[in-house]
């Protein structure tokens, strides 16, 4: 698990503690539908920490 930085709409977001998995050969993350909408919810209801 990790924190994940979210751009939308020129904010970014930071969401705490995302379970995912990695690509060994690229680094990209993969997530399951679960954290999607964890992402969602964070960033429409204002869960989440905005960051600089």
């Amino acid at each position: 698990m990790e924190d994940v930085v979210l751009r939308v709409h020129g904010h970014r977001h930071r969401i705490p503690d995302v379970p995912h998995e990695r690509c060994q050969g690229c680094g990209e993350r993969i997530f399951g539908i679960e954290v999607a909408g964890r992402f969602d919810a964070a960033v429409l209801k204002g869960r989440s920490k905005r960051v600089a």
